[in-house]
């Protein structure tokens, strides 16, 4: 059992880390530092949308990782919900730091096996 659950945490870990994304999610390092100096803020709306649409579409991710609550407050991603492992939430956080436009990410995701 853990080394099937170990086996799946690294394809999850290593699918987060190809880089094959087909130009959908890019760095936001120059995003983010455009946001600090008061430049081409996106609506927090859309970083909401884009946030639950990365993780919606990673087939990877659990069901109950797949619904995990999304809020955006002036570029700040506050995820909730509960979801079945640590390296799910650690991945469910790094998709959410890849989005253009997030600032921060507050991770209040609780582990529920």
């Amino acid at each position: 059992m853990k080394t099937t659950l170990l086996i799946i945490s690294m394809c999850a870990f290593l699918m987060s880390c190809n880089g094959n994304n087909n130009g959908t999610y890019r760095s936001n390092t120059a995003t983010n530092y455009n946001d600090s100096q008061g430049n081409n803020q996106d609506p927090d709306w859309q970083i909401t949308s884009r946030v639950k649409t990365a993780i919606m579409e990673d087939n990877s991710l659990s069901t109950s990782g797949r619904t995990v609550s999304v809020e955006t407050n002036n570029g700040v991603v506050t995820l909730t919900g509960s979801v079945p492992s640590r390296e799910e939430s650690a991945a469910i956080e790094r998709k959410a730091r890849s989005i253009t436009g997030v600032r921060r990410v507050d991770n209040r995701l609780t582990i529920n096996p």
